[in-house]
């Protein structure tokens, strides 16, 4: 009968004889800053290199960044990317040859990360009227 010493022997000979082998990273993606040119730039993301680099990532980045690196975590520029490759294209399908070998399950919950990100960031940048005056206004504005 197996008794709970000799689970406990188990346990310890397999803590001795465990073999971990290196772990393996798969993550391989180039800089799309330098890979595209301007122009190849902008036609992919809608956005030129210096708008990223000097307005979208400095307001995104701090909150994408991940307190440890456990895991392995993707890099706020290639998170804002391939968010706005997908928001230039509107499918995950026209992504395929941009994902830079990231799973598709990855993307999505990369996009949805960075969309909420932005979205609660619109109160920053975003002013709907709030008063009857400006309702008013607006709606002054649209009948001319």
């Amino acid at each position: 009968m197996f008794d709970f010493a000799d689970f406990i022997d188990f346990v310890e000979f397999a803590k001795r004889h465990r073999e971990v082998g290196p772990r393996r990273y798969l993550r391989d993606y180039s800089d799309p800053f330098r890979k595209y040119s301007t122009r190849e730039f902008q036609e992919r993301y809608r956005f030129t290199p210096e708008s990223v680099k000097s307005v979208i990532l400095p307001l995104l980045a701090p909150d994408l960044r991940k307190p440890t690196k456990r895991g392995l975590p993707f890099a706020p520029e290639i998170m804002v990317l391939l968010s706005l490759r997908y928001y230039a294209t509107g499918s995950l399908q026209k992504l395929d040859f941009d994902v830079m070998n990231i799973c598709q399950q990855s993307v999505s919950r990369i996009i949805a990360q960075v969309s909420l990100l932005i979205a609660s960031k619109m109160k920053d940048f975003v002013k709907l009227p709030s008063t009857e005056n400006e309702i008013n206004a607006v709606k002054q504005a649209k009948i001319l």
